[in-house]
């Protein structure tokens, strides 16, 4: 008769399969996800630091084989172990094996600073989430290029876990069960430590890590950029209201000393309205602002200063979007932003506010 023993407590097992389903989000959502897929790929990685911060607390004050103390990592016994295995003399662990133990300790290593720098890119690109006030645009950006090099080691990662647990299975070693129902058969028998007191201590503790997790989902994702009833009245009056953060001053400048033949229009205003708009743009251009569009837009503006469409920035994020849409009745044109662009109006054109008309997704004309 099998000796079955439970070795993978409740939470544990919680944890490991919710962690599961937020890494297959983000990954999804960060490697082939549309832009506007935002929201998900930042809820999913705040769930995961909160999961971080879970399984460090879990892992002093968790179950036997919970505990770090219960597999303490070395890339010695992991090797030794490996090279073991693979020629059938790999003695059978409780818990973890050497090998399993030190990839457990190198996977959270690798989602803390997944975690860390989904923060600083979320808060200095985006303009959004808990560091948004604390993090340049410059900042954020540098930490794009490690974030997404460490999404592609977590890919490597997991399908080196997936291999070998394939292996496992291949010899009879039903792992995946095991972090279902958190058994394991023909190990030595020993008495489980997962009583009453770990039990109610999990339950007491669960609230704290959820209102940290409403805590983070409960950040802003707007900041309010400022507005003017004049600018909005005159100049959205034939088109749509640019706002000034998408233009350095030097192009408001210059887009004011010709409003006498403004695209081919008379957009002459009376002094009082052209000194309030004059002040606006300058107190909120381009330069002012610490968004993607601004710090992007003001530097790209050389040949047609006027013309945010002309930017090199503007034609690569539109290039995947055919020139006959932006002529089709729910769009109009190439500057009606707020077209596909929820928040155009206040400037801060989050990816998770695009959306695009069903033409556009479908690929059908005006027609």
């Amino acid at each position: 008769m099998q000796n079955v023993t439970t070795i993978w407590d409740m939470p544990v097992r919680l944890f490991h399969w919710a962690l599961v389903i937020c890494v297959l989000i983000t990954l999804y959502t960060g490697f082939l996800g549309e832009e506007w897929l935002l929201n998900w790929h930042v809820s999913a990685g705040y769930l995961i630091a909160v999961f971080m911060v879970f399984r460090l607390f879990w892992g002093f004050m968790g179950s036997r084989y919970s505990r770090f103390s219960s597999f303490k990592p070395s890339l010695s016994k992991a090797w030794v172990y490996v090279q073991n295995y693979r020629k059938g003399r790999g003695d059978p662990y409780v818990g973890h094996n050497p090998a399993g133990a030190f990839f457990v300790y190198f996977v959270i290593g690798l989602l803390v600073m997944l975690s860390l720098s989904g923060f600083i890119l979320l808060g200095g690109v985006e303009k959004q989430g808990v560091l948004a006030p604390y993090v340049s645009f410059a900042t954020g950006l540098s930490f794009k290029v490690i974030h997404e090099a460490l999404g592609f080691a977590l890919l490597g990662l997991i399908l080196l876990h997936l291999l070998g647990v394939l292996v496992h299975e291949l010899k009879g070693e039903k792992l995946v069960l095991s972090m279902i129902h958190g058994q394991k058969s023909d190990v030595p028998e020993e008495k489980s430590d997962e009583g009453a007191l770990r039990f109610l201590l999990f339950w007491c503790v669960l609230p704290v890590f959820v209102l940290l997790a409403l805590y983070l989902f409960n950040q802003p994702f707007q900041q309010t950029l400022s507005t003017s009833r004049i600018y909005e009245n005159e100049c959205g009056d034939c088109h749509h209201a640019f706002h000034p953060s998408l233009l350095p001053q030097e192009s408001w400048e210059h887009i004011m000393a010709g409003l006498d033949d403004h695209f081919g229009e008379d957009a002459t205003l009376d002094e009082g309205s052209f000194l309030v708009i004059q002040d606006y743009l300058k107190a909120n251009n381009a330069w002012k602002w610490d968004t993607e569009a601004a710090n992007n837009l003001r530097l790209d503006l050389f040949e047609q200063p006027a013309r945010i469409t002309a930017s090199p920035f503007w034609r690569y994020r539109h290039e995947a979007i055919a020139e006959e849409f932006f002529s089709h009745k729910k769009i109009e044109s190439k500057t009606n932003c707020a077209g596909c662009h929820q928040d155009a109006l206040v400037g801060t054109f989050y990816d998770q506010n695009i959306n695009l008309p069903d033409v556009v997704k479908k690929g059908k004309s005006n027609e």
